[in-house]
């Protein structure tokens, strides 16, 4: 009886010590509020504030210290979301998850993000000298402070991710995902095509020209007889982004009213950013202040500008302009050689390229991606579309074939001082398509009069 007693008392010593040091682990790795935190990295001290929901409130000498203690805590509370989001567009889940996301792995790869990542970083980052280009840096050093001097959180302990230093690529990655979610194309064109295919061009054509409302409603009810809205594409998309660990961005809207139409004699501005709900949340709520500048904004985890905010001179918000900005191309192949498809009458041979994919817990799987002058051929990496269609697949995306720009033109909201600036910054605008919506305050008319001016500009 003794020696059973005994072996209760240390199993119950055991339990109550793993508990002990698992709670003392998870308090450690708790996020930072009170007292200070020497760091490497930041110029002279940084003054942080957290208000009673939670939000930080910079208080920096300088421009470079105050993005730096952004990054650092940005990455206090969202790290693995970062690691998670730079993950997805660069098909690196299957390396934490497991076999499970090699086809989401292979269908990142294929549409060329991580590729068109490392070629805008490049041409951005190689020779920084552009404010927007140094404020980048210092919130990746932020970043990184947080990374090897602050606590290890546990999701990283857990699934044994390695610690690998942000770099500008990853806020490409980013920014990709989220052009990702908003594009429309891989949905709507394949069931278009369905349309086309077995009711032929009139009756395709009430979806693009200006008919009789009463007619567009008939033929639309008929079509929800006869056409799946799951096609091979669409469906595999849907599956596709079910499987991944973060959700996707969908939906938001947004008004703006003249002070001519306001009681007030002022601009009412509103913004619904309404993404679906998650934890962590989708958007990084901050205020940076140094001399000279006063920024209160949403963020993304792992972008160093906001998407929606406002300074002392003007305030802005967003929604997706949902334009066409990907096409889906039907090639030709040679039946004789499957590695030549004609364009415009001459036989071109499919660029190819390997990616090797690494999987947890199993050897590495590489894949071939052919591309030809529209982008890449998706049926490679879509068993279900192999099956169903016969002729190579082409993807062209607006975000893979140009730098992007996505990051300048958030600096540049930021700090816009008059119309010119918001001006500018929409136009600068490729991938994703925005509409932007810019309140400039005190804008100074002729003869000094001076009044609120509201701006919408789609991008």
């Amino acid at each position: 009886m003794k020696i059973i007693k005994w072996v209760f008392i240390s199993i119950l010593i055991l339990i109550i010590g793993s508990i002990s040091i698992v709670f003392l682990y998870l308090q450690s790795s708790r996020p930072v509020y009170h007292g200070e935190i020497h760091t490497k990295g930041n110029d002279q001290d940084i003054k942080i504030y957290f208000d009673h929901f939670g939000i930080p409130h910079i208080y920096a000498s300088n421009e470079h210290d105050a993005y730096f203690a952004l990054g650092y805590v940005q990455a206090q509370e969202r790290l693995f979301q970062m690691e998670l989001l730079r993950r997805v567009g660069s098909g690196r889940l299957s390396e934490v998850f497991g076999k499970d996301l090699i086809q989401v792995d292979a269908f990142f790869r294929t549409l060329g993000i991580n590729k068109a990542a490392k070629e805008t970083a490049a041409i951005f980052f190689t020779k920084p000298e552009e404010q927007w280009q140094k404020d980048a840096l210092s919130y990746i050093d932020g970043i990184n402070a947080f990374m090897f001097q602050g606590a290890t959180p546990p999701e990283f302990l857990m699934l044994g991710i390695p610690k690998v230093k942000f770099a500008p690529e990853d806020i490409y990655l980013i920014t990709a995902y989220m052009s990702f979610s908003f594009a429309e194309a891989l949905r709507t064109d394949p069931i278009l095509d369905k349309i086309l295919k077995e009711h032929g061009n009139n009756y395709l054509s009430v979806f693009f020209s200006g008919t009789d409302s009463t007619k567009t409603t008939n033929s639309i009810s008929s079509i929800k007889n006869t056409v799946s809205d799951k096609t091979e594409i669409a469906f595999f998309v849907d599956e596709l982004l079910s499987k991944l660990p973060v959700a996707p961005w969908l939906g938001s809207n947004a008004w703006v009213i003249a002070p001519s139409h306001s009681t007030t004699g002022g601009v009412l501005l509103a913004n619904d950013t309404h993404i679906g709900y998650q934890q962590p949340a989708v958007w990084f709520e901050a205020h940076l202040e140094y001399p000279g500048f006063s920024l209160y904004g949403n963020y993304l985890a792992g972008l160093p500008f906001p998407l929606v905010g406002h300074n002392r001179n003007s305030s802005w918000g967003l929604t997706m302009f949902e334009n066409d900005d990907m096409n889906l191309y039907r090639e030709m192949a040679d039946e004789k050689n499957s590695d030549r498809y004609n364009y415009k009458g001459t036989w071109e041979n499919f660029k190819t390229r390997d990616e090797i994919i690494k999987v947890k817990g199993l050897p590495d799987t590489t894949i071939t991606i052919r591309e030809s002058i529209h982008g890449p051929i998706i049926n490679d990496v879509m068993e279900s579309l192999d099956e169903s269609e016969k002729n190579p697949i082409a993807l062209w995306w607006t975000y893979t074939r140009f730098p992007g720009t996505a990051l300048k033109v958030t600096y540049d909201l930021s700090n816009a001082k008059d119309m010119e600036d918001g001006r500018k910054a929409a136009a600068a605008v490729n991938a994703p398509g925005l509409n932007i919506l810019l309140e400039i305050r005190r804008e100074t008319l002729h003869g000094g009069q001076q009044r609120n001016y509201p701006y919408i500009e789609k991008a």
